[in-house]
């Protein structure tokens, strides 16, 4: 079964992505908030997709993705020094 085919598996996906994006727009400045593309950025960067992608599809172990996805958080952040 396909997510994008079943309306109850989109809905579980679309809360749960909620989920990971209102977590991550409540520990950030409102700055950051109001960089729609720096906080998109770091939903994508800390998301457990990207953490599955990194570990799972590119055989990255625990130490390497956790760098990968401190840089993409440090470049997400750049314009952003607060």
């Amino acid at each position: 079964l396909r997510r994008f085919s079943s309306p109850y598996l989109m809905a579980d996906y679309r809360r749960m992505l909620g989920m990971e994006n209102g977590s991550v727009e409540a520990h950030v400045s409102p700055a950051v908030r109001a960089d729609l593309v720096a906080l998109r950025a770091l939903c994508i960067a800390l998301g457990f997709q990207t953490w599955r992608l990194l570990r799972l599809d590119h055989e990255l172990s625990a130490q390497q993705a956790k760098a990968v996805v401190r840089r993409m958080v440090d470049d997400a952040l750049a314009r952003h020094p607060d």
